[in-house]
Formats: structure tokens, sequence, C-alpha cells
């Protein structure tokens, strides 16, 4: 259902985002997975789930990128890459 679309989710290292990435990367969507710098599990715990979800769905388009959702120009800066990975 979503193969070949490109799904970003911050906040996806816990609660209800880290479900909705398990299941968009299982539906084959290239998911990006923000991770705020300042909160949330540490880099190595937020590295991990990646590669579980990547091996649990068979989906080596799992990304995790950091993000500071509290500042707008990180958040452009975000945007811009992730637009830019899609070309």
């Amino acid at each position: 259902m979503f193969a070949g679309r490109h799904v970003i989710i911050t906040g996806a290292t816990t609660g209800i985002g880290k479900e909705l990435v398990k299941k968009f990367a299982k539906q084959g969507a290239r998911v990006t997975v923000g991770h705020n710098l300042i909160q949330g599990p540490s880099f190595d715990l937020a590295e991990e789930f990646i590669k579980q979800v990547s091996s649990a769905s068979n989906n080596d388009n799992v990304a995790l990128k950091f993000i500071d959702v509290s500042d707008f120009n990180r958040c452009v800066c975000f945007m811009l890459e992730s637009i830019k990975n899609l070309e």
C-alpha cells in the first residue's frame, strides 16, 4: 500500500510514532525517522530500533535522521535534506 512512498515521522522511537514506523516499513514505505537530539532514547537505542525495524520488515529503506523540532531553521534543513534524498 505504501511501497514507493516516503514517510517522515518525528518522535518515532517511542509510543505511537514507533508503531507507525513499524507499520509503514512493513508496507514497503521509505521511512525517515526524525529523532530529537535533546529528548528521547540515546543514539545507540535509536540506531538499534532502526536496525530491528529494517530486519523485521525486510525493508532497507528505513533511515534515522536527527532533528531538533524546537528550532525552525533545523526543521527547514531537515525537510530540504529529506526532499533532496527523494531525487
